[in-house]
């Protein structure tokens, strides 16, 4: 199940850990356009490093509820015809990195999937 988002929502990245290091680094803005079970789309003006040593944490809310997502970014594609980065977030569902927030988007998933007005469409 894919959520495909009208108008962009809008979220917060940083970098969490590089090389398993813990990082204290600044948060930007980023629009969320996707999400789904295993990974988010966002764009960005941006450009992010692609590398498996790097996990991002991802900040948003979602109906009144603060979410942090965890992961890292595999994919990058810069549109020619804009300054903006298209980007795939590839969710890591790690208990020790995420505590209880792997049941928090599970539910939420739930929900979303009933929504099929508003804002959100639900996409195959």
């Amino acid at each position: 199940m894919v959520i495909e988002f009208k108008q962009p929502v809008h979220a917060h990245i940083s970098i969490h850990q590089v090389k398993g290091n813990l990082i204290d680094s600044k948060r930007t803005v980023i629009h969320i356009r996707h999400l789904s079970a295993t990974s988010i789309e966002f764009e960005s003006e941006l450009k992010f490093p692609v590398s498996e040593d790097v996990i991002y944490r991802l900040s948003t809310t979602l109906y009144e509820d603060p979410l942090d997502f965890y992961g890292e970014i595999l994919t990058s594609v810069k549109m020619d015809d804009r300054k903006v980065y298209f980007y795939q977030f590839n969710l890591l569902l790690n208990q020790s990195t995420m505590g209880n927030q792997s049941y928090q988007v599970s539910d939420k998933q739930k929900y979303l999937g009933d929504v099929e007005e508003g804002s959100m469409k639900k996409i195959n």
